[in-house]
């Protein structure tokens, strides 16, 4: 791995320990993981094709892209 490799480790390592010790983190899990139940019953109920999947597919795109976006975000 090269020195640029692990800063970037490095970073990403004090982002997601940042992340999980903050209240916002915690809070942020917790709603990730009803989503993700949600989502299953969801998914069994409506199966996984059609416009529930597509639906849900940018939902989840929504949601990484705001999370990752809170992790890179400097306080």
């Amino acid at each position: 791995m090269t020195i640029k490799g692990y800063i970037k480790l490095a970073q990403a390592k004090q982002a997601v320990k940042k992340f999980v010790n903050s209240e916002k983190g915690v809070t942020a899990i917790e709603y990730a993981v009803v989503v993700a139940g949600v989502t299953a019953v969801v998914m069994v109920v409506f199966g996984s094709t059609g416009p529930v999947k597509e639906m849900l597919e940018g939902t989840f795109e929504t949601l990484k892209t705001r999370v990752e976006g809170l992790i890179e975000a400097p306080e």
